[in-house]
């Protein structure tokens, strides 16, 4: 641990939002110490992750264990960077770092380092950086509107704990010039960066990691179903690849278990269920329905008309060619259409929906939003073409005559407008528009149910 550099983190990401006119954090130690175990792990058990591979923990899991109550947590991480110069601008540079640090709705950080001389194994970039924000759970306004935490005086008046997923992926290092080798992104098929919006043209979707060849067991045959009519792996982690035919009989399709699988579709279309685990899912031909299930799942389409459901967990979702229906679910999202008509849905959390070219729907669900004042924590759309007829979907009764939608900061900071759109009544922020002004939207707009906007 080097008290210089956390030192220097603080001061950085409290530079970056006085220039916003956003309050300081103050440093907390115990928040400190979440980050620090995270860091050190991250460099002792060769990961990069919010989630700790190892014990399962999350930042919350950290932040509790350290004894700190909280109201909010969120976290970013990276990986490589030997300064916190370097370091703070990777995140900046990121949107969804970036809304971590500028977040009004944290008041408290903690910052850790790690540095592994001799690092070896898979994941090896020697720097590894955590920072953890914070709100605890009671808070007390003093000088200069500076929050601090107070003692709780009434159990019965304490206000429902609400756990921030961390809406950050792992912000993955910059190859060094110092004559190291260029080093890789970090598993990019199953925590990819939400995509950075550029100055001009389309936002880049990340290259999709290719399925494995070796030892990928087949399943050819088709066998009894079991008596909820699934098709069901067994063990704790399978890799696996259906033949044509082999879910015939199977009402429900494949169902995998409680291990982190990897099944690949046939040429034929078939429903495909990851359920428990951190799954791989890839539908190679046919119209397919996958589902991803209880964690964090990459869910890749293939060249039909493709249903794809990531479920719980922040998932990733890739629709490839045709025309596909991409759902979130809840969690905190990233979902990427491909080259033909797509629509995509978020869900619940705050997600990152990236069209693709062809004319894409984006739906923005009016009660998956309920409560919702803080753009960032809103739904982002990245690449919203209007002359590609892109359209944006609103539900529960919403026409383009309850909403109102307004430039606002530049979030993405590449020196674009960005639009929000709200309620008007309620003041909600359905979603956030990057690089669009607003009367780019007149008459974009289309209403109806969530069921019925998917279905078209």
């Amino acid at each position: 641990m080097n008290a210089e550099f956390l030192k220097r983190v603080v001061e950085l990401t409290n530079a970056e939002r006085a220039q916003r006119g956003l309050d300081p954090l103050t440093f907390n130690p115990q928040l400190a110490a979440a980050a620090q175990v995270h860091s050190v792990n991250m460099g002792m058990r060769d990961f990069i992750a919010h989630t700790d591979p190892v014990d399962r923990s999350s930042a919350a899991d950290r932040v509790a264990s350290q004894g700190y109550d909280y109201r909010t947590v969120a976290e970013n991480v990276a990986a490589g960077e030997p300064t916190p110069e370097q370091t703070v601008q990777g995140w900046m540079d990121s949107p969804s770092h970036r809304a971590n640090i500028l977040s009004p709705a944290v008041t408290e950080i903690g910052v850790g380092y790690h540095f592994q001389e001799n690092d070896t194994g898979n994941v090896n970039f020697s720097h590894y950086w955590t920072q953890v924000f914070g709100t605890p759970m009671t808070i007390t306004t003093g000088p200069n509107n500076q929050a601090s935490a107070r003692p709780e005086t009434s159990p019965s008046l304490q206000p429902p704990v609400e756990e921030v997923a961390p809406i950050s992926d792992p912000l993955p290092p910059t190859p060094q010039a110092s004559g190291q080798p260029p080093v890789e992104e970090v598993a990019p098929i199953s925590d990819p960066l939400p995509p950075t919006p550029q100055t001009s043209g389309r936002p880049e979707i990340p290259a999709v990691t290719p399925p494995p060849t070796v030892g990928v067991a087949l399943i050819s045959e088709p066998l009894a179903p079991n008596n909820q009519g699934f098709f069901d792996l067994v063990g704790t982690s399978s890799v696996v690849q259906l033949t044509p035919g082999a879910l015939n009989g199977y009402q429900f399709g494949l169902r995998g278990l409680a291990g982190d699988d990897i099944i690949i579709g046939s040429t034929d279309g078939e429903l495909i269920n990851g359920n428990e685990g951190r799954d791989r899912i890839y539908g190679t031909g046919g119209n397919n329905f996958l589902r991803g299930g209880m964690d964090d799942d990459t869910i890749v389409g293939a060249d039909g008309n493709d249903t794809i459901n990531g479920n719980q967990g922040n998932d990733v979702i890739f629709g490839s060619s045709g025309q596909n229906l991409l759902r979130g679910g809840q969690g905190d999202d990233s979902l990427y259409g491909g080259s033909g008509d797509d629509v995509l849905m978020g869900d619940f959390g705050t997600d990152v929906l990236t069209g693709g070219a062809g004319a894409d729907l984006f739906v923005l669900r009016r009660d998956t939003v309920v409560g919702v004042t803080n753009p960032l924590e809103a739904d982002f759309i990245t690449d919203f073409n209007r002359a590609e007829g892109d359209r944006i979907g609103l539900t529960d009764g919403l026409t383009e005559n309850d909403i109102t939608y307004e430039a606002i900061i530049d979030l993405d900071n590449n020196g674009m407008n960005d639009t929000v759109i709200r309620i008007i009544d309620t003041n909600e922020i359905l979603g956030v528009v990057l690089n669009i002004n607003p009367s780019d939207l007149n008459g974009m707009f289309v209403s109806g149910s969530p069921d019925i906007l998917a279905t078209g």
